[in-house]
């Protein structure tokens, strides 16, 4: 089966060059779900990617980073498909109705044609992950163009949209408005749409990595990771496996070196970050507990403050994990009916593969439909509605042929989100 990635924009091409290393790097040799062969009987291997930008410079800077990479590498080598780029000679300049009502239209042929070779590869084809940001022109206004084109195109095909959230401090003056006109299309056409939070990455490389300054490249580095995670191959499994139940109620614990890591553990802290909606162990509130009660007595509305006061509620989670045991370990804590909403059956998927992932012994990955990004789209929703209550920087997506009504369909439209989400 053959996954085509689609790398839209500065942020989505710098991503989509991390995920490759990382996926290439992890695996004992590249997955042939991300990779194919660039020449029969040949070790080198190409990535199964399109590269989209309106200006050229990034897509050839990470081109020629991949190729002298390959030569440099002691592993397989890998590069991108020369006939997978598509660039223009004027970029998006951050106006979001630029990117999706100038540039979408002028380069889709080109896109799709790209996309449709690389398509063609795959024995099976498995469907998109696309790699975008929200906050500027390309990645979020040609990005969004680019999914409801997709989605037209190959209407029964997956599509998962990898989206980075800006710095709230600002990147971008208008990035308020970018994220919600993106999100508002992505949540109509898109499959799935996983959120990372530039503030929450750049968090972890200070507290976990101990890398003061990040750059976009160390960010990207921890994205991929888990991103890695999720996307590499495993299988899926039961909660709770029959014979598990005797091994954990019955059989004695198998005696363990000191310095050997458990899934118990490991677990334990996962299932800790997901209750509390943290992003990094560090933040997490161990005194934040589900409530007693076998019956939801939560109160409607509420979600998790910077002191974690409310558990954060999901509506669905995939739960990966990777290494010795995988397929064993009690993942049963994860499936408690108090986490989710009382009308949800069967919320949680386990995935799992015994080869570890890369230098980890073992790893644990989350992927979860709850209520951590409310507060930040709360935010920016109340940001973009006083910018458009003043008309601030409205002309730069007027003169392109956008309309008011856009701005108010996607408020609307993410608000209803939003309340939804905060109703879990």
């Amino acid at each position: 089966m053959g996954v085509v990635v689609v790398q839209i924009g500065q942020g989505g091409n710098q991503m989509g060059y991390a995920l490759f290393e990382c996926l290439a790097s992890m695996a004992v040799s590249p997955p042939t779900e991300f990779f194919r062969s660039a020449q029969p009987h040949s070790a080198a291997v190409k990535a199964r990617a399109v590269l989209v930008d309106m200006e050229p410079k990034v897509i050839q800077g990470i081109v020629k980073r991949a190729k002298t990479a390959a030569v440099q590498a002691h592993r397989s080598a890998w590069t991108y498909d020369a006939q997978r780029l598509v660039a223009q000679n004027s970029g998006s300049g951050n106006n979001w109705a630029r990117g999706y009502y100038g540039h979408g239209p002028q380069c889709l042929d080109s896109v799709l044609d790209a996309i449709r070779l690389e398509v063609e590869q795959c024995d099976v084809f498995g469907g998109f992950v696309i790699l975008q940001s929200l906050a500027g022109g390309t990645g979020a206004g040609l990005g969004a163009y680019l999914v409801e084109a997709l989605r037209d195109e190959y209407p029964s095909s997956f599509i998962l949209s990898h989206c980075i959230w800006p710095y709230e401090s600002g990147e971008v003056i208008v990035q308020n408005y970018n994220v919600l006109l993106t999100l508002s299309h992505l949540q109509s056409f898109a499959d799935g749409v996983i959120i990372v939070q530039n503030e929450q990455l750049s968090a972890i490389c200070r507290t976990l990595l101990g890398v003061l300054r990040p750059s976009f490249d160390d960010i990207n580095e921890v994205a991929v990771e888990a991103l890695g995670c999720a996307l590499l191959p495993s299988y899926w499994r039961t909660v709770q496996p029959s014979t598990q139940t005797i091994q954990t109620d019955v059989v004695p614990a198998q005696s363990l070196d000191f310095t050997n890591f458990t899934w118990a553990a490991q677990l334990k802290h996962l299932r800790q970050m997901l209750i509390t909606g943290a992003h990094k162990e560090l933040e997490m509130d161990w005194n934040v507990k589900l409530p007693t009660s076998s019956v939801h007595e939560h109160k409607r509305g509420v979600f998790p403050t910077n002191g974690h006061h409310q558990i954060n509620r999901s509506l669905a989670n995939l739960l990966i994990l990777r290494g010795s045991g995988s397929d064993n370990a009690d993942v049963s804590d994860f499936a408690d009916v108090r986490m989710y909403p009382i009308w949800q059956v069967d919320p949680l998927s386990v995935a799992a593969c015994s080869t570890s992932y890369g230098r980890y012994e073992i790893a644990a990955g989350l992927l979860s439909n709850c209520q951590s990004s409310v507060l930040p789209a709360s935010r920016a929703l109340t940001r973009a509605y006083n910018m458009f209550a003043s008309k601030a920087f409205l002309h730069q997506y007027f003169e392109h042929g956008m309309e008011a009504a856009s701005f108010d369909g996607a408020f609307a439209s993410i608000e209803d989100l939003v309340t939804r989400y905060s109703l879990l």
